[in-house]
């Protein structure tokens, strides 16, 4: 065999595996978007495929995850969101135990999606060095986490306090605000 028939067989195997592949991916993408219905669920019009570790929906074409469906959130009351600005600050205290970095990622990259900077800021100077200090009085559009002993969300000054007595209680209230903000819950 000379070299330029082996080129040629190579050539074709590598296009003929290309096309597979294609076709593989066009099919899987295919039974995603049809989805199996045992694993599919609605919320207000917006559809939910469950995933390993939890649940997808596409909204504007986008992709976003969840661990809890809405309506089992449902029961967490929420108060209002200030989305009319372009900087919402997450205030945090420096000396609780509450992850504001998975907080902050989660809700943070829902508000970047909607053209809302988010910005980081302390409740006080003690533990906190580098960032602003922000008070609910402060004329800022603000979501402030705070320990609790529930799992709420109500308005405050300018602030949506986000009070959770745990780290699971604030995934759970990080979810209820991306839905809210998302338009999924109200």
């Amino acid at each position: 065999m000379n070299m330029k028939t082996k080129w040629y067989k190579n050539k074709a195997f590598m296009g003929g595996f290309i096309i597979i592949v294609m076709i593989a991916s066009t099919i899987g993408f295919a039974l995603f978007q049809g989805g199996d219905e045992s694993s599919k669920t609605e919320y207000n019009g917006f559809k939910f495929y469950q995933q390993e570790g939890g649940w997808l929906t596409i909204i504007n074409n986008q992709k976003f995850g969840f661990r809890y469906l809405p309506e089992e959130l449902e029961n967490i009351s929420m108060g209002i969101i200030n989305t009319g600005t372009n900087r919402i600050y997450i205030v945090y205290d420096p000396l609780t135990d509450l992850n504001k970095d998975y907080f902050f990622n989660r809700v943070g990259g829902t508000l970047m999606y909607m053209g809302i900077t988010p910005q980081l800021a302390c409740d006080k100077d003690e533990g906190c060095s580098n960032i602003p200090v922000r008070s609910c009085k402060d004329e800022f559009s603000m979501l402030y986490l705070k320990s609790g002993n529930e799992t709420k969300a109500y308005n405050e000054d300018n602030c949506l306090v986000v009070e959770a007595k745990d780290n699971i209680e604030l995934d759970k209230l990080s979810e209820r605000i991306m839905y809210k903000l998302l338009g999924v819950m109200g």
